[in-house]
């Protein structure tokens, strides 16, 4: 159910802001993966918020390490882990899925 992604993803990205980075990361994408791209780019948007002044000092530490998880997730396919070419976004050699 769409609605119960949406509640999920608010949740991990509140998780984000308090430090907690691995599980939320890929919690996440996983709701934006079942959800839509529509969803996995608000999710960026709220990351990058984040960053704009809006934390305090404990938050502003981990942010970065956030987003390199964030970025390390949106770098591989989310079905095999196989890197994707990070200018033209597609799947590697040997994989059959639809990222």
């Amino acid at each position: 159910n769409n609605e119960e992604y949406n509640q999920a993803l608010k949740w991990y990205v509140e998780a984000f802001s308090q430090g907690k980075k691995s599980l939320p990361a890929y919690g996440a994408m996983d709701c934006c993966w079942r959800l839509d791209r529509f969803a996995e780019a608000k999710l960026w948007l709220t990351v990058a918020g984040l960053t704009k002044g809006k934390v305090d000092d404990a938050s502003a530490k981990i942010l970065p390490n956030v987003q390199v998880s964030l970025r390390a997730l949106r770098q591989t396919c989310k079905v095999c882990d196989i890197e994707l070419n990070s200018d033209t976004r597609k799947l590697g050699k040997g994989c059959e899925a639809h990222c």
